[in-house]
């Protein structure tokens, strides 16, 4: 299954639907395709902006899925005709609701002390997930013993997929880092899924997701957190988007 790429502000972002992704991944399964798959939005966009080896690591991925309803809108108005919301959460569940998928041998990397165990817990119990172990890394990169600790287990293990809920721009880089140090087929960046997933948090109302606000929604629900960050990325990423815009109409024109 070949995917097409639409460029934003210099990142390709996969054009796919979030039905589509079982379909591509089983796919490259049959054909032996791997690599590690990018779930991104507007924070992704401005961290790749700031930093070359970030947007590297989008654009080495086997597909930049787009997490936010920005990246759709963007892609429809460059004449995108193939593309949805692919939100982590949602994108990992369906995954796992597929009953081949779920057999792969799955991994968790990331969450705080004791997040990862009780979440291979409950997916074992939600959707009988063969999750064959997990790591929780500290919040600094992996010092040496640390390194070799996660290769060894992982060797031992052998998991075709590793989910990696560390945020973003840490875990595209580690991603980017590891994929082809580490025996794995699969990697999946998908953020706070973990969270979702382990204390059923919900997404912002559908009408939110549809008027790209719910980078809004969420800063009401925790502003202390969320405020330095929102108050950097929003306005940046309209100006890049305007400003991309008027250079892909101009090239056309």
């Amino acid at each position: 299954m070949k995917i097409k790429k639409i460029f934003i502000n210099n990142i390709g972002v996969s054009q796919i639907k979030i039905d589509q992704i079982v379909p591509f991944i089983k796919d490259s399964f049959v054909k032996s395709k791997y690599g590690y798959i990018t779930v991104t939005g507007a924070h992704g966009i401005i961290e790749s902006h700031d930093s070359e080896k970030i947007k590297k690591a989008h654009n080495n991925s086997l597909l930049t899925i787009p997490d936010g309803m920005p990246l759709v809108y963007l892609s429809k108005i460059k004449g995108s005709d193939n593309i949805n919301r692919c939100f982590g959460p949602e994108t990992m569940k369906l995954i796992l609701d597929d009953k081949e998928l779920s057999r792969k041998r799955h991994f968790l990397y990331g969450g705080n002390i004791g997040v990862a165990k009780k979440l291979k817990d409950k997916l074992q119990k939600k959707f009988n997930t063969n999750v064959v172990g997990y790591y929780t890394p500290p919040f600094r990169p992996l010092n040496e013993k640390e390194n070799n600790d996660l290769k060894k287990i992982v060797k031992e293990l052998k998991p075709d997929i590793i989910w990696v809920g560390i945020s973003c721009p840490k875990q595209e880089l580690f991603m980017y880092e590891y994929f082809n140090k580490l025996d794995v087929k699969f990697m999946f960046g998908v953020g706070a899924a973990f969270d979702y997933h382990l204390e059923g948090l919900r997404p912002a109302p559908k009408i939110v997701q549809l008027l790209a606000l719910e980078w809004f929604y969420r800063l009401i629900q925790e502003p202390k957190r969320l405020f330095k960050r929102y108050i950097n990325i929003v306005p940046r990423f309209i100006i890049l988007s305007f400003y991309d815009l008027y250079s892909y109409f101009l090239k056309k024109s």
